[in-house]
Formats: structure tokens, C-alpha cells, sequence
């Protein structure tokens, strides 16, 4: 391996490393979004016109 080929080693693994964390940490954003939610966790339903508590 060349001293040339190492930083784009790094890039690409860097880059498939943010690409696979994305939605993992999208999906754990959301569900303490959810659960922060004022009224608890299943408030959001209401809103939606469904069934209420």
C-alpha cells in the first residue's frame, strides 16, 4: 500500500461508516422524540383522530 491509496482508504470508510449509522440514529432520535412528547408516548394518536386515551 502506498503512502498515496491510506487517506483514500480512510474516506471510504468513513463514508460506508456514516451511511450505515444514518437510520440507526434517526430511527433512536425518533423514538425519544416520541417518548419526550408532552402527554407521554402514545399522544400523538389523538391527534390523528384516533382513539383517545
Amino acid at each position: 500500500m502506498s503512502a498515496d491509496t491510506a487517506p483514500d482508504a480512510w474516506q471510504a470508510r468513513s463514508d460506508r461508516l456514516g451511511r450505515l449509522a444514518l437510520l440507526p440514529i434517526l430511527a433512536v432520535a425518533t423514538v425519544l422524540a416520541v417518548l419526550a412528547a408532552p402527554g407521554g408516548p402514545h399522544s400523538w394518536i389523538s391527534g390523528l383522530g384516533g382513539p383517545a386515551g
